[in-house]
This record gives C-alpha cells, structure tokens and sequence, in this order.
C-alpha cells in the first residue's frame, strides 16, 4: 500500500509544469510551526501537494519516502482556490531550511521551494543577533529564518544596511513575533533610507501598513487624487530623502502628499484646494498655511489659482508664496460700504475702487414704468448684459461703484450676490444675527436669510467667506435655491456642456435647468466654464433673467 501511494506521488511529479504561482506563507502563531500554501484553480478538479524536507530530491521520494516527505495531501478547489495548511515537523532536524515543494492541477504542476524554521530556530537567532556586534553576515539567514527573505524589496537592499538598522536596538526580547516585526521594520526603514525602486509597486509606495499610513485618508487620497505625474514626484521625493526612522518615513510621506494635492491634483482647475484646505486644515495650519488669511483677503480663488500653479518643491516654498500673495492682496483700504440696507458703516466690506454692487430693492408704485437705460459709461464691452443693468439699475436692485462706473468686468463676492438674489426675490429681510462668525455689517440680514431658508452653504459650519469670489457653478446653485422657493420647476437641458466632466455634481441639475430656462449660456465653444469667477455683468443678467422665469411663471 506504502509502494502504491509513493508510485502514486511520482506519477504526479513528473507532469511538466505550466501551473501558477502558488503563495505560500506562516499561518497563524509563530509557536504553531505551520506553512500555508494557496493558489488558484479549476473548480472541481483535485489539487496534489508534495512538500520534500531540506537535504532531499524528488527522486529520493520512492525510495526513501519516509525521511523525504515532509507533506502530501491531495483537496478539491473550491470557488476557484485550493489551501493547504501544513503542520511542519522533521524528525532530521529541529531547525528547518529550504523546502522544495511540488504542485499538481490536472496536466501542469508547478515546482518551487521555500524557507521554513522552526520556532526553536526563530527563537535562537535572536539569541545570536543580541550577542553579535555586527549581523552583516548573518542577514540573508535571519530573513530566510522568518521567511522574509523572498521579497525583491529584501533581494536588492544590501545587508551592511539592513544590519545597521537591525543592531540599532541593544538587546532583543526572545519574542519571535515580536522580532518579526523588528525585522519587517528595519528593511521597511533600509529600502528607503537606500531609495530602493523597488519599493515601488504599481505606481504607489509600498510598506504602508508598516510605515502607519494605510487606511488614513492622507494616504486614500494619495492614491486617488494626485495626478500620475504628481504621484512619480511624491514617490521620487521620499526615496530621494535617506529616511533613517519609520516617523521620518510618515512625515515626509504626509508633507509631500499635502503639497502635491494641491499642485498635482488629477483634474485642472483650483476647484479642488478649499477642499482640501478644509479637509486637512490642523495639518496645513501647522505647516502655517492658514486658510482663514488667506479668506481674508477676499482674493482667495486668486491665491488658489497661483497655488493650483505653484512649482514649489517643497511644503514650505509654498507656504512662502502663499505668504507672498496673502501680503500683496490684503486689503488696507476702509472706503466703499457694501450698500444701503444692511446697516453697515462704509468700513465693513472693502471693495476695490469704493461703491457698492447693490443697493435696496424699491417697489414700484402704480405709475413705475420700468426702463432698460442706466447712467453707467463703461458697459459698452457687454452689450449682453446691458439691458439687464439698466432693468435692474431702475428697479432699485443694483448699483455702479460711481454714479457712472458699474466696473462690469469685476468678480462678484459671495455676499454680493447673496444680496443681490434675496433682495431681487425675498425683499429687505429683518435685521437677523448670522451664525457664520466672518459676516458682518450690511450682508448679515441677507447671508442670515438665505442660510435659514437653504438658499445658501457656507465654506464650513461657522465661515461663510463674505468677501471670496463667486464661481459660475456655485453661483447658479443658489440662483437654482432661489427660484425653487419662488415656486419656479423648469426642465433640464440634455445637451451636455463640453466641459460637464468639470462640472461639479452638486451643481449640474442646477446649471442645466438655469440653461434650458434661457438664464445661463456657454462661454463659446459650448463651454460652461463651472470654476470661472462670475462678473458684475454675468451676475445683472442671470438674475434678471431668473426674474423673468418666475415673472412669467405669475
């Protein structure tokens, strides 16, 4: 019967081998001494294993099977696996070595070997590496010992400086498990301090479980967000480094992600960065980029844009430019209040050349005769919105900067055209306290309404960003808010903008109903252009056009 099952076992190993890998591993305690060997296969079909002991060929099998065989089993694959686990032993040896191992699935076979010790062996190395001043040479057996040793990250990192790692602790505990995760530490930290490409493994770096930033957003991010190119600079400055400690690893993994999330986002645009200054806002304030200076000087899609475009090396060069144009567009002059209504005294609100965007809505009384003239001098480059700012000029809605300049080219704050829109569909509201701590002065009756009434998000629970630019996408968002209170249910246009793809989610049905109802158009080569800064004269016509829908809707 013995002859049958070893006649059995070489009929199989001679079959050629074209199978796949097979994975083998340590499974479950150090102390168990047990080996799991997995691999794919055909549903159905019975898998056979061989496991020959170290010192010994597969032609001793017959012959000598009883010193030979370490394993044999044979198992069903099921659900596309097969799994062996093997309670090694050697009657020859209380150490271990390497193994040879044979794998059968139908007409293929696999060959290979691996390295198994034993927990004595695993144990007694540690007694050997506390006793040695230098483990240069020992290195490739105290890898192959914890079978770590068949990784090319180990292959191509040289011993003298796995052994300096190793040997920067005196006196290891004899703690198998706890010495194989010194191991896996001092290579992690050996292959970086030595820039190993081969710590590379499909485009992301690898050992993140180990370095403790697997499963953190930062490290999801980097994943998902940078731009492949931005990913090859994070990668190339990490193994550049010569990172003696796994916390040195973290913070510069950390620093160059922050970095590169802003400069090498994955789409264009700057849409993304007050996402991410928000999102990450205890990390970036440490490394003193402050996003509430940078709100303050109400050019913050300015500084986003030259960050978006930064160039910057590291964390901190950025952190001066932003410094930079944080310096240069603060505002110093008080002149200009934001209005007539809300309250405030001319120094609440700075914009650029005084005036105001918007004045309190008058209601016509019986004989108003509505007009589409203005006095303003400097609309003739868009004759688009003229009519729009003469309309809305005489109804008591907007105002010029000057009794002649409307300026409208400018951007539109975030207040602004809060204003302009409750005041245009809502009236003058009753002076309210605003629970966002940045808004004040004439804009607080307004922000508070449409806060209250969902006409209007804040940057976060507290800040609104008064002073910020308006972006056409967000701006077509709270006109969208302000026409479905009024009653206001349009259809939606199915023809996409060429640029839907930049297009946020949030503000598509928005943009596309506000566009079928006539409110909104392309910039030219049916282009939308969500992440553009709306203008004074964009922000006339889109409400005086939302004022017609709801008009003719009456």
């Amino acid at each position: 019967m013995k002859k049958i099952i070893l006649t059995a076992i070489l009929s199989f190993v001679m079959i050629s081998a074209s199978a796949n890998a097979a994975t083998i591993e340590p499974w479950g305690n150090l102390e168990d001494d047990i080996v799991r060997i997995s691999g794919e296969g055909e549903n159905g079909k019975n898998v056979n294993i061989l496991v020959i002991n170290p010192g010994f060929d597969e032609e001793d099998v017959l012959h000598n099977g009883e010193n030979s065989i370490q394993f044999y089993a044979r198992c069903e694959v099921k659900d596309g696996k097969f799994v062996f686990d093997i309670p090694m032993y050697d009657a020859n040896s209380d150490e271990g070595g390497e193994y040879k191992y044979v794998i059968t699935n139908g007409s293929s076979s696999e060959r290979g070997t691996f390295s198994f010790y034993f927990y004595e062996a695993k144990n007694n190395i540690i007694t050997e590496i506390n006793e040695s001043e230098d483990v240069t040479d020992i290195v490739d057996k105290i890898y192959a010992i914890y079978s770590l040793n068949s990784s090319d990250v180990f292959k191509t990192t040289s011993n003298g400086t796995i052994s300096t790692f190793i040997k920067k602790t005196d006196n290891y505990p004899v703690d198998s498990d706890n010495m194989k995760s010194e191991l896996e530490k001092a290579l992690c930290i050996s292959a970086y301090y030595e820039g190993n490409p081969e710590l590379i493994e499909d485009g992301l770096l690898s050992y993140a479980d180990i370095i403790g930033i697997e499963g953190t957003d930062l490290y999801e991010d980097y994943k998902t967000l940078i731009s492949e190119e931005g990913k090859d600079a994070v990668n190339s400055d990490i193994l550049n480094s010569e990172y003696d400690e796994i916390s040195k690893i973290a913070k510069g993994f950390e620093q160059r992600v922050l970095l590169s999330l802003i400069t090498d986002y994955k789409d264009d645009g700057y849409g993304h960065i007050q996402d991410l200054l928000y999102k990450y806002k205890d990390k970036y304030d440490k490394a003193g980029i402050d996003s509430r200076k940078i709100t303050a000087t109400g050019r913050e899609y300015d500084i986003f844009r030259m960050m978006s475009d930064s160039s910057a090396d590291t964390l901190e060069d950025l952190k001066k430019e932003i410094n930079a144009a944080i310096k240069k567009y603060t505002k110093t002059e008080t002149g200009g209040g934001g209005g007539g209504g809300g309250g405030g005294s001319a120094s609440d609100v700075n914009l650029p050349g005084g005036g105001s965007v918007v004045s309190d809505p008058v209601t016509p009384d019986e004989g108003y005769v509505e007009r589409k003239d203005s006095p303003f001098k400097d609309i003739d480059s868009v004759p688009w919105a003229n009519e729009s700012i003469g309309i809305l000029y005489n109804r008591g809605i907007i105002s010029g900067k000057s009794e002649t300049e409307f300026a409208p080219n400018d951007n539109i704050t975030r207040a602004e055209f809060t204003k302009l829109v409750v005041a245009s569909f809502f009236g003058t509201p009753n002076g309210k306290i605003t629970k966002f701590s940045d808004v004040s002065g004439w804009s607080v009756p307004y922000v508070a309404y449409a806060s209250e009434n969902g006409i209007v998000n804040g940057i976060s629970d507290a800040l609104f960003n008064p002073n910020g630019d308006i972006s056409r996408e967000q701006a077509m968002a709270i006109l969208a808010r302000a026409l479905e209170k009024e009653g206001y249910e349009g259809k939606v246009r199915t023809k996409p903008f060429a640029d839907d793809s930049s297009i946020s989610d949030w503000a598509k049905n928005a943009i596309y109903t506000l566009s079928e109802g006539g409110v909104v158009s392309g910039k030219g080569g049916n282009m939308f252009c969500p992440k553009d800064n709306l203008t004074r004269a964009e922000a006339a016509k889109i409400i005086y056009y939302s004022l017609k829908l709801t008009e003719e809707a009456d």
